[in-house]
Formats: C-alpha cells, sequence, structure tokens
C-alpha cells in the first residue's frame, strides 16, 4: 500500500494501519516546518520511506545496522527506512516505545534527509543528531539530560543528550549558528568542547531554579 505526498511516497502494509493516518499527517504538517528550518523549498529528489513488517528485508536495507536500529535515512538512494511499530518493540532497548514514537523517528530521520541536502556532503558530526532529535520535536517531552562527558558527544549516540545539546544551541543562539553548525563540520568540531561545558551549566541551572 501506497500514501503520495509532496515530494515523497510512503510504503506500508496492513499492520500500519492504525497509525498510518497520524504519520501522514505530522510529515505534512512538521515535515513543511523542517524544510522551513534549513530554508529549503522542497526535497530535491523524491523521498520514499518504507514501513517494514519484515526484519529480514528491513535489515537488508539497512546498513550499518545493530540490533537496536529501528530506522535510518539513507542519503544516496533517498530513502527512509522504518520497522513497524510491532516489530519495533521486538528490538532491543524498544519494548516500552508508544506508537507515537513512529512518527518521531521517521521525522527524525526526515531532518536527515533535508540536513544532506541543505549541507550537500557527508556530515558525521554529532551536530547531525542534535539536528535531529531537536528539529524533530522527538524529545519535546522529556526532561533535559547532559549526563555523558564530551568523549560520549563526539562518538556516541545518547539521543537524550544531542537533543539537551541541541535545545542549548537554538535557545541560546539561534537558527543561523545552528545552521553553520550543520553546513561547517570543522567549525563544528571546534565549537563543541565550549558549547557542552555551557550546555552543562545551563541544564544544572534549569534543574536547581524553584518550580512555579
Amino acid at each position: 500500500m501506497k500514501k503520495e505526498l509532496t515530494d515523497m511516497t510512503i510504503h506500508y502494509h496492513a499492520c500500519d494501519l492504525t497509525y498510518i493516518e497520524d504519520i501522514v499527517k505530522k510529515l505534512e504538517k512538521k515535515g513543511k516546518e523542517i524544510l522551513q528550518f534549513f530554508h529549503l523549498q522542497h526535497l530535491e529528489n523524491h523521498l520514499n520511506i518504507y514501513l517494514w513488517d519484515d526484519v529480514k528485508q528491513f535489515e537488508e536495507n539497512v546498513h550499518p545496522r545493530h540490533a537496536y536500529t529501528i530506522g535510518k535515512a539513507n542519503l544516496k538512494d533517498h530513502r527512509i527506512d522504518v520497522l513497524s511499530y510491532q516489530e519495533i518493540l521486538k528490538r532491543e532497548g524498544h519494548q516500552q516505545d508508544s506508537i507515537e514514537s513512529i512518527s518521531d523517528l521517521i521525522l527524525h530521520e526526515f531532518v536527515h534527509i533535508c540536513h544532506g541536502q541543505y549541507a550537500g556532503q557527508d556530515y558525521g558530526c554529532w551536530v547531525n543528531e542534535a539536528l535531529a532529535t531537536t528539529i524533530s520535536g522527538q524529545y519535546d517531552q522529556e526532561p533535559l539530560n547532559l549526563n555523558c562527558n564530551l568523549e560520549h558527544i563526539l562518538n556516541g549516540t545518547w539521543h537524550i543528550c544531542y537533543a539537551t545539546m541541541g535545545k542549548y544551541i537554538l535557545n541560546h543562539y539561534g537558527r543561523d549558528y545552528f545552521l553553520k553548525l550543520a553546513k561547517d563540520q570543522e567549525f563544528a568540531i571546534q565549537e563543541t568542547e565550549r558549547l557542552y561545558e555551557e550546555a552543562k551549566t545551563w541544564v544544572l541551572e534549569q534543574k536547581t531554579q524553584p518550580q512555579r
């Protein structure tokens, strides 16, 4: 089955019927906001989003993959591969994922697609994940958390920490600075330690402020 949207096609199965309309609704609304964040009018290439109810087929299309991998963007082939919700629950570390998390995951990967078009090159810096977790709104309901060290930021997969870093950057430096980090990987690496230390202080201040 398919859903045709502007610039993209969603391929899905019967098991996805309970949430496919929510995915479409969020992609139509939030997808435009994500494009606008990167100053993009539209995607240069048609995007295919695949929801897989077959883990073997999913893993054949996702590289690199791990036991916890539930979705991934492929910038070269301009596609996003995501497991159907029933299969997400079987993956390592995802047994408690809510049904809404599948829409958040697709938006996360959509940010990667837009970032790739904006940057115009492969981008392997931590800012890639800070953008995806922040701009997608994936962790908007989660408390700030920077319980990691600088090495984890540079080389880890600490998504909640990346989201916290992203929120700090957006709140204190704004979109243009965030986009500069997203465009210039060397500049981003140079800025990392300072941003990490500032964000740590900010998180501590937020936690120690009296509740109203």
